[in-house]
Parts: C-alpha cells; sequence; structure tokens
C-alpha cells in the first residue's frame, strides 16, 4: 500500500548582519542594490560547471528585514535562506542607483569641546560700535562663537547692543546689568562661517566706554547647546559664580565686565579657568572686561571668579556648554570583507510529495491509525 503525505519544513536559519557596505557572494556574486530603502539582488558571474550551476538552481535568499541607522550611515540586514544548500556571503558592498559602489566607512568624531579662536579683543570710548577685524574662526565641527561686550555706564549706557559675524546676526545669550556703573552682555552664534577675514562688530545707540571680547569653540552641541545662564555682581573682590552643569564633559563659558570711578581695574582669573582674553579700558571712564573658559569632565557645580584691583562695580555671567553627541564622518575606503554562513536548510512547499512506502506483512491489516514504517525521500530540483 503506497500514500503520499504532503511535507512542509520551516523556513531557513535567519542570519542577521550589521552591514556597513553592501554585493553578495553565493556560487557568484550577488549585487544589493540599493535605492529608497528597496533592495534587489542580481546575480553575476557564476559558475558555469555542472555542480554549480545544478546548486545554483538551489538557491533561495530573502531579505527578511532592514533597518537603516542615519547617524551611522549603517544598516542592519537579515536575510533568510529558504533554499536547500549552504549559502556564504563574503564581500559587501554599497550600490548607488546608477550601480556605482559606494566604498566608504563610517568614523566617529570626538565630541570633545575644544578652543578654535583662543580669543582677541577692542576697546572702545564714546564710540556707538566696536570691531574686532579679521576673526578666524576654522573647520572644526560644531562651532560656536562667543561675544562678551563690557561697559562702564559712568557716562552713558550703551542701550541694547546688538553683535555680527560679518552678516550673520549673532544671538543674545544673557546680559547683567544691575544697579551702578557696569554692564555686561553675552551673544553667541551656532555654527558660525569658517573665514579668516571676518570681522566681528557690535552695535549701540549710544556713545559709550568699555571693551569687548570674543572666542570659539568646536565640539558643541548645535541644538540644546546651553544650561541656564548664571549671573553675579557686586562690589568687591573676587568677582565670582557659581555653574551647575548637567551633561558631562561640558565647558563653562564665562564673562566678567568690571568699572571704576579713578583708575582701570586689574583682573585676574582664577587658575581653575582658562582666561581668552582680558581688556583693559586705561581711559576715563575706566572698565575692563575678561571671558574665559573651564573644561570639566562629570556634572556638577564649578565656581567661576576673578580676583580684582580697585572695582567699583562688576557684573559677571557663566553658561553651560554641552558638547556634541557622537557624530559620524564617511570616507572612502576598500571594500570590507565580511564572511557569514546561512546554515544548509531544506524548505519543501505543500505542492512537493514525499514518497512513503509501507510494508506489509502476509496476513496482516494496517489501518489508518496504526503506525507504519515510512521511508522518505527528498530530491532536490
Amino acid at each position: 500500500m503506497n500514500r503520499h503525505k504532503h511535507v512542509r519544513l520551516g523556513l531557513g536559519t535567519i542570519a542577521t548582519l550589521l552591514i556597513i557596505l553592501v554585493v553578495v557572494a553565493i556560487l557568484g556574486t550577488y549585487t544589493v542594490t540599493f535605492y529608497k530603502s528597496n533592495f534587489r539582488f542580481f546575480k553575476e558571474d557564476v559558475a558555469t560547471s555542472y555542480a554549480n550551476i545544478v546548486n545554483s538552481r538551489k538557491e533561495s535568499l530573502n531579505i527578511e528585514n532592514f533597518v537603516y541607522h542615519n547617524s551611522t550611515q549603517s544598516f542592519n540586514l537579515t536575510l533568510t535562506n529558504t533554499g536547500n544548500i549552504g549559502i556564504t556571503i563574503k564581500n559587501v558592498t554599497l550600490q548607488d542607483p546608477t550601480g556605482n559602489t559606494i566604498k566608504s566607512k563610517v568614523t566617529a568624531i570626538s565630541n570633545t569641546i575644544a578652543i578654535d579662536n583662543t580669543g582677541a579683543s577692542k576697546t572702545f570710548n564714546g564710540a556707538t560700535s566696536a570691531t574686532i577685524s579679521n576673526f578666524a574662526i576654522g573647520s572644526g565641527d560644531n562651532r560656536l562663537l562667543v561675544v562678551i561686550a563690557g561697559y562702564d555706564t559712568d557716562s552713558d549706557a550703551p542701550g541694547a547692543p546688538t553683535c555680527y559675524y560679518g552678516a550673520q546676526l549673532m544671538t543674545p545669550k544673557s546680559n547683567s546689568t544691575s544697579p551702578g556703573i557696569s554692564q555686561l552682555y553675552f551673544f553667541t552664534l551656532i555654527n558660525p562661517t569658517t573665514s579668516t577675514t571676518t570681522s566681528i562688530t557690535g552695535n549701540w545707540t549710544t556713545g559709550s566706554d568699555g571693551s569687548i571680547g570674543a572666542y570659539s569653540l568646536t565640539g558643541v552641541a548645535q541644538s540644546g547647546t546651553f544650561g541656564t545662564p548664571v549671573t553675579a555682581s557686586g562690589t568687591a573682590s573676587p568677582a565670582s559664580l557659581t555653574v551647575t552643569t548637567t551633561t558631562a564633559n561640558s565647558w563653562i563659558i564665562e564673562g566678567v565686565s568690571v568699572a571704576n570711578i579713578s583708575s582701570a581695574p586689574i583682573i585676574t582669573a582664577a587658575g581653575t579657568q582658562q582666561p581668552r582674553f582680558n581688556a583693559v579700558n586705561s581711559a576715563v571712564p575706566f572698565a575692563t572686561t575678561g571671558g574665559s573658559t573651564r573644561a570639566t569632565t562629570s556634572t556638577g557645580s564649578y565656581l567661576m571668579s576673578w580676583t580684582l584691583i580697585s572695582p567699583t562695580n562688576w557684573n559677571e555671567i557663566g553658561i553651560e556648554v554641552k558638547p556634541a553627541g557622537t557624530a559620524w564622518t564617511r570616507s572612502q575606503s576598500d571594500t570590507v570583507g565580511i564572511t557569514d554562513t546561512v546554515t544548509k536548510r531544506q524548505s519543501k512547499s505543500l505542492s512537493e510529495t514525499v514518497g512513503i512506502t509501507a510494508t506489509l506483512t502476509k496476513d496482516s491489516f494496517k489501518s489508518l491509525s496504526d503506525t507504519v514504517g515510512i521511508t522518505a525521500q527528498v530530491t532536490d530540483t
């Protein structure tokens, strides 16, 4: 008695690969074409030997899942082998829609904040503007420009200052204008244009006295850049405030404006912070503006202070600047070799049959509920 039983085996083993670059060699070469998240496989250079021709008919490589990681310019590709021979993935490259191979690699860019332009300054008297000429900003990633303007208002207050880097309007980030003869203004510009010839210009409405300074950084977060500004003011030395950071590896940007009636104030930054400029205006009415930075490695509270000689009034501002998250850049490189194996696994559809032979002894009787010996043969086509 012969019966036929339809058999279906499960899907083949799934291999998930982290692929930065994509061509799949499977007894020849499969090229993965990537365009708008669609993948297609094209077989090339298949061997012409009989054995490989037979084997190639048994290959079945399907794309199950695709996840693209924009931050790393890479993707996870899940391949399922529903054929009945082993498939080895060897060399993988990514191609653009025109068939050109994109040989690239991704490299992490450090998220460490660093100084770019170490600082420059300019003093002014009875003026409605001040210019720092040819302020150089480099081509480092994630740039930030900081401008700090201090005024002695014993004669005239400046009004509402504005500041430009070339044609780029800077953002008024904070100010401290407590009662007294000192005023301080902070301006920032995210991602300023790289240049060696662009000038910084501060403008205000009333002729005033003071000084203005600037410095620039790289490695700064381009969004969610700043913590909450901290301001302080006083009449005695030292000028000081405490900034509490919320992000590891932040920097603190800080500035102070000191005014005096009788002589030019002399200011000295604390040893825990790095002075970036110290602009002393020795003309009457006397004023000095200082700017500094402090690098941190962990969250916490950090004191920023200046020792003062001959102060009358001072104002100080400190702001946390957060580091950029890990960024990635692509550069040309050789194709990365990747080797992995999708394990051999047989798969039969319901339309395929397996021959079953049941052997009955003389005078024996078997019903469908009885157990019979079965010999199965699977023939690959």
